[in-house]
């Protein structure tokens, strides 16, 4: 019987150069390292337009409201050691009328609170506002709210008594795309028919501490990242106060008084700490973080993106270098090396957030590393078609 030859193996090496293969030219070297970087950076490209084109459709939108100091924000908070901010207090609200809301700022504002934030609306008049008007008109370091539209068809909401009482405002507004997106961060301030009006939490801050507003609005910045970590603030139930005459008050003086709703559904939000998170605590965080002096410095977006693809060009480099020392066994070092580095690269973030004030938005480099073994697989694949193809026009051409 004719014995059948043995199929030859395809060794997946890249083509000689005068006589050299790959492993040995430099230059060849190099110039694959670059291409199959190239590639990993054309499929990460790819993936983000095609992210960004069917972003409209629920519930696909939350892949694209994603921010790795969403990640920061919240290992950072988990740390072991929490602090009770001694700056801002809240009164929850929950339940309490109108005329128990005009009691509860009576209280509040006996004990000379630095600053008195009303995180409620008022939108219209009953019969008898006399006492809550009487309240608002006591208080000397009143902060109301004031809600600005950012749509045409949305009209400002204003409380019944705009105008009537002789107090700032601030901009309650929380800077959302949309209904289910992630609180992350606020603008310092708001144009409005031709006037800045500040934050809600900066005008609370600058009737506190005026020489700490400073800072905030010298950086320049449309928007800043809120320091959601580590920090807690006192709680005290609105009802309680009022029901509890032996409840003491004496550590509300020269502290910032936020009062709100802690348990409304339709006034909670989706921030990095929770699904659900009330805005007068959400205002709280944003006055922390004006008060402590805690803005985040973000790294330019194509900081990110040379980290990035330097970070996959040694990657690509010790891939191709375990290919050829460890054979297959390299796959195996290279997927631990790939998962080490992402490890890496999270914790150095989560480091520079928390302690240093820094976000560096690791994303694009974690992303490249991934691509980077897949187009590293596609490379190996073109050049084990391109040897096939080789061999076949040999061997015709040799009939």
């Amino acid at each position: 019987m004719k014995q059948k030859k043995p199929k030859k193996k395809i060794q997946l090496r890249f083509p000689d150069i005068q006589g050299k293969t790959w492993e040995n030219n430099a230059l060849l070297f190099t110039t694959h390292v670059i291409l199959i970087t190239l590639v990993a950076l054309l499929l990460s490209r790819f993936m983000l337009s095609d992210l960004s084109g069917i972003s409209a459709f629920s519930p696909v939108e939350k892949v694209a409201d994603y921010s790795m100091s969403d990640m920061y924000n919240a290992v950072a908070n988990r740390r072991a050691v929490r602090q009770l901010n001694q700056d801002i207090v809240i009164v929850a609200t929950d339940g309490c009328s109108r005329a128990e809301i005009a009691q509860l700022m009576t209280f509040v504002d006996a004990n000379s609170p630095a600053a008195v934030g009303l995180d409620i609306f008022f939108p219209y008049q009953t019969s008898d506002d006399s006492l809550l008007l009487h309240s608002f008109s006591s208080c000397t370091n009143l902060i109301l709210p004031i809600q600005i539209a950012d749509s045409a068809y949305l009209s400002n909401n204003y409380s019944f008594f705009d105008g009537a009482i002789d107090a700032p405002y601030g901009c309650v507004n929380l800077e959302l795309a949309d209904i289910r997106s992630t609180v992350r961060t606020f603008r310092p301030y708001y144009i409005h028919n031709g006037d800045s009006i500040l934050n809600f939490a900066a005008a609370l801050v600058q009737q506190t501490r005026p020489e700490a507003i400073k800072p905030l609005l010298g950086r320049s910045n449309e928007t800043e990242i809120i320091f959601f970590t580590s920090i807690e603030f006192e709680t005290l139930s609105g009802k309680e106060i009022l029901t509890n005459g032996d409840l003491i008050l004496d550590n509300l003086t020269n502290k910032i008084v936020l009062l709100g709703d802690m348990r409304n559904m339709s006034d909670s939000y989706l921030t990095p700490l929770d699904a659900a998170v009330p805005g007068v605590l959400i205002h709280a965080y944003t006055a922390y973080t004006i008060l402590s002096d805690k803005y985040i410095s973000v790294s330019a977006n194509w900081l990110n993106w040379l980290i990035a693809i330097l970070v996959c060009l040694l990657y690509t480099v010790v891939n191709l270098f375990a290919k050829k020392s460890f054979s297959n066994f390299g796959n195996f070092l290279m997927r631990l090396l790939q998962f080490f580095t992402m490890y890496v690269l999270f914790v150095i973030g989560c480091l520079e957030f928390a302690y240093h004030g820094s976000y560096i938005d690791f994303t694009p480099s974690i992303l490249m590393i991934g691509l980077g073994a897949l187009a590293f697989d596609l490379w190996y694949g073109i050049y084990a078609g391109y040897i096939k193809i080789k061999d076949y026009a040999q061997k015709r051409t040799k009939k």
